[in-house]
């Protein structure tokens, strides 16, 4: 009798390949865009000087032995508020002890800790500043070659004849002249992405002076810009069991923000991300992770923390572009 397949040879799992759909880490860009202030306390105030004493002119003329014209600032507060989010993954020793290589229980749950971490915020920083209602300044993107300046639209970008560069330089200087600085990072999704780099407007103004093809760098200068961003986080909106809802983080829109490079004191700045640090050793982000055994359960529990606040500062620093690709 001839041997069969299975007398000779027993399925296991390959040792040097596997797949797993975690997405990596460089493809978030929430601890990228706005400076992480580290904080003590859950809670507590930012000191805002209000804008309007700095732009007014109350210099007068004076005249012999009398007093200079007096001027002045008030000064207000902005509160901040770190939630405290959660997320563990247990791994029991009957799992543990029947695991062929090369999955490994401990290294997964730790990765999808970390993961569902990075997607918390990532929505988290979209959800708080690529909306309407926040930001001094807002276009909308229309699929219209006649596009109403007065109504604050652009023709969206992926329609021949938009002219994107003249539509981020000019909101740029809107903003420049709302508040006296103007925007140096952009924030963009994928599909916004893809739509400049094939732009009639945007290649035709590389093609005969660069061999590189249309990168992140080369749209910061055209937009001048010191940083422009690419969000590529995808995120599943379905409930679990239900067929997938796949979609990139932050919705085809475009954000232009002033920012500075790091806190610091008598410095405006679009937003800024208080992370609690002082929680109980969390690292910048105010991100912990830890393993602990959960005996009642004969397994270990990988737990991963994030403290922070998404904060909205100076809302005048900053334009938003809804919906500019269709």
């Amino acid at each position: 009798m001839e041997p069969t397949p299975g007398d000779v040879h027993v399925d296991r799992f390959l040792t040097n390949v596997s797949v797993n759909y975690m997405q990596r880490p460089e493809r978030f860009v929430a601890d990228r865009i706005f400076p992480l202030i580290p904080v003590s306390f859950r809670s507590d105030k930012i000191v805002k000087l209000d804008k309007q004493p700095w732009f007014r002119r109350m210099a007068k003329p004076r005249a012999p032995a009398t007093e200079s014209a007096g001027g002045g600032y008030t000064v207000g507060s902005q509160p901040y508020n770190c939630e405290v989010y959660a997320i563990h993954k247990d791994v029991d020793d009957q799992t543990r002890a029947n695991t062929d290589s090369p999955l490994a229980p401990d290294r997964n749950a730790t990765d999808f800790v970390m993961n569902q971490l990075r997607l918390e915020r990532e929505i988290a920083f979209f959800t708080a500043y690529f909306v309407t209602g926040v930001w001094g300044t807002e276009w909308s993107g229309v699929a219209s070659d006649t596009p109403d300046a007065a109504a604050y639209e652009v023709e969206q970008w992926d329609r021949a004849g938009s002219t994107p560069i003249a539509d981020v330089i000019g909101r740029c200087t809107d903003v420049q002249e709302l508040c006296g600085w103007r925007p140096n990072v952009g924030v963009m999704q994928r599909h916004v992405f893809d739509a400049l780099k094939t732009n009639a407007d945007i290649v035709s103004r590389v093609q005969y002076t660069s061999r590189d093809s249309i990168d992140t760098a080369i749209l910061a200068r055209l937009f001048e810009l010191d940083d422009l961003m690419i969000t590529d986080a995808v995120y599943d909106s379905a409930n679990e069991g239900a067929d997938p809802s796949m979609a990139f983080v932050g919705g085809k829109n475009m954000l232009l923000a002033y920012r500075t490079s790091t806190p610091a004191l008598d410095m405006p700045s679009a937003g800024y991300i208080p992370s609690w640090t002082g929680y109980l050793g969390a690292s910048a982000f105010g991100t912990r992770v830890k393993k602990f055994r959960m005996e009642h359960l004969n397994s270990d529990r990988v737990e991963g923390e994030l403290a922070y606040d998404m904060l909205p500062v100076c809302t005048d620093a900053a334009a938003f572009l809804l919906d500019v690709v269709g």
